[in-house]
């Protein structure tokens, strides 16, 4: 199992808890904040998980360890189920159409066909002016 190690190689040195702590707090307490400015009831929720992470996080790192693995644990285990999920949306919605609709017309991108024996199937391209060429680079 590829995630299991992934999740076992996850560094949790002083540095990262702290960044850990300050980041996620700090965004629970921004969240919080939007909250309370839009008037929301349940503000309260996200200052009181954001503040102890701010503050263990400037205190004591260390005691972030297991919510930290936790937390890194299952951005990795949504990264391994979510981003299959949007590619193989975005290939049978996509490419996969745009394929079809190319051979239904009789388009080929890549002229893989073979033609009568020659030397190189190398397409020599036309020489330009290298003035003119510097203008309209694209």
């Amino acid at each position: 199992m590829k995630l299991l190690e992934e999740i076992k190689q996850i560094k949790s040195g002083e540095k990262e808890l702290k960044t850990f702590g300050w980041m996620v707090g700090g965004i629970f307490m921004a969240l919080g904040a939007l909250m309370l400015w839009r008037g929301k009831p349940h503000f309260p929720v996200f200052f009181g998980i954001g503040v102890p992470l701010v503050l263990l996080g400037l205190l004591l790192p260390k005691s972030l360890k297991q919510i930290y693995i936790a937390w890194m644990a299952f951005g990795l285990l949504l990264g391994a189920v979510v981003a299959p999920a949007v590619l193989g949306l975005l290939y049978f919605s996509g490419i996969t159409p745009i394929a079809m609709i190319a051979r239904l017309t009789g388009k080929e991108f890549l002229d893989f066909k073979f033609k009568k024996p020659t030397d190189s199937y190398w397409i020599p391209k036309p020489k330009k002016d290298p003035q003119k060429s510097c203008e309209t680079q694209y």
